[in-house]
């Protein structure tokens, strides 16, 4: 199967408060083959869809910086709180780069775009990079777990 045609089962949020952006860039993805999204045009609106997520979590959030009633900091420091799993992309206009750089460490941001687009390549490699990163990490976290247990029944094998 192409690329063009996958279906990929991976869950996105959206959080962005200008309603066109977020629906051109729900269609660009859904042409991409991810079916699972769904958007929220605030902060305190994404947090709130977040939350209700928990049986069904989201595996990455794409954020606004600047938006109304909850900013995308806060929104992201939130969901950090409890949540180091999900990928998060920023989103910030050119003059805000500073503040996403410092975003990045300090919330585990997988990545930042800045608006707007210049091509819709861009929140589509930015998105698969991402999706990529939370796989790869997830699998290293198991293979640590693994090693861990072998080391801890070879240690006490060899106390007996």
């Amino acid at each position: 199967m192409d690329n063009h045609n996958k279906k990929h089962d991976e869950k996105i949020l959206i959080v962005e408060d200008n309603m066109d952006v977020c629906e051109m860039w729900k269609k660009i993805l859904q042409k991409k083959g991810y079916y699972k999204i769904e958007t929220a045009f605030d902060g305190k609106n994404g947090f709130e869809k977040w939350q209700s997520s928990f049986s069904d979590p989201y595996d990455l959030m794409i954020v606004d910086l600047k938006m109304p009633r909850m900013d995308g900091e806060e929104l992201i420091n939130e969901v950090r709180k409890i949540d180091n799993k999900i990928g998060i992309i920023i989103l910030t206009g050119y003059g805000n780069l500073s503040d996403a750089y410092k975003l990045l460490d300090k919330y585990q941001i997988s990545d930042f775009l800045t608006k707007p687009l210049k091509h819709p390549r861009e929140l589509l490699f930015s998105v698969r990079n991402s999706l990529d990163k939370i796989m790869f990490k997830n699998q290293l976290e198991e293979l640590n777990l693994e090693l861990e247990a072998r080391v801890k029944e070879r240690t006490e094998n060899s106390q007996c």
